[in-house]
């Protein structure tokens, strides 16, 4: 006759040799583990600064652009025919020259890399010191956003607002006339504008994203910029305007 309840009972050294084998085990799943860290890390920092560059390039537009077909274009051929043209680059001017001409073949305006000096270069320092942002748009220069109590505001500028002779303004501070037009009521006016670069006002930075009802059944939705954490946003303000009928989607400023 069998004794189970004595069978039931773990044999200790059996017990030992399980706790001790799954301790093992887990010790060698850590150090595996710590070790391919270690291996990505060195591979980072021991790759040339192009391939780096290139393969964060590639990886962004692969996962994120919006046609997973890249328009008919084949994205591997592409890729592979490139890299190691920009990884041989002799200088960041070369590499982004011709990155930039990878992502033209997408035939995309909305698809762009820029160099540290194209991003360093954005800021324009006459807008910067007038409190308000440009965009050119048929050869004229428009304005996108004013910063309130800014040199722009007290002039009278407003967005919309069409500017002449802006690389006329002055930036040292002294008082420069500007001819402006408002394209809606046709209204035209002389502007003095006080440039002040180093004063302080509101920053002209709108947040990336607003939206609101503009009155008769119309939503208004801009986007100045398409950052990674805007989804959550983008969803609320649809669902606040789902019900109107007409929408305005204001682009301006987004590169």
């Amino acid at each position: 006759m069998m004794d189970f309840e004595s069978a039931a009972v773990p044999y200790l050294p059996i017990r030992r040799r399980q706790k001790l084998r799954r301790s093992l085990s887990i010790a060698g799943l850590a150090i595996v583990a710590a070790l391919c860290v270690g291996a990505v890390r060195y591979h980072l920092a021991t790759e040339p600064i192009g391939a780096r560059v290139f393969d964060q390039v590639v990886s962004t537009i692969s996962v994120r652009y919006y046609d997973g077909h890249f328009h008919g274009l084949d994205w591997r051929t592409l890729v592979a025919s490139y890299r190691p043209r920009v990884t041989a680059a002799r200088s960041v001017h070369e590499r982004y020259r011709l990155l930039s001409e990878m992502l033209s073949a997408l035939g995309d305006s909305h698809t762009a890399v820029f160099s540290p000096a194209d991003v360093a270069a954005v800021q324009d320092r006459v807008a910067a010191s007038l409190g308000a942002s440009f965009v050119t748009l048929a050869g004229q220069r428009v304005v996108v956003r004013v910063a309130p109590r800014s040199p722009a505001a007290y002039a009278g500028l407003r967005p919309g607002y069409i500017v002449a002779d802006a690389d006329a303004w002055d930036v040292a501070g002294l008082p420069q006339a500007v001819s402006v037009r408002d394209p809606v009521s046709g209204r035209s006016f002389r502007a003095t504008l006080h440039a002040s670069p180093g004063s302080s006002f509101d920053d002209v930075q709108a947040p990336a994203l607003d939206w609101n009802a503009r009155g008769n059944r119309v939503g208004y939705l801009r986007l100045s910029s398409f950052p990674n954490d805007i989804g959550d946003e983008l969803g609320w303000a649809i669902d606040a305007m789902q019900r109107e009928p007409a929408l305005v989607l204001d682009l301006r400023g987004n590169p």
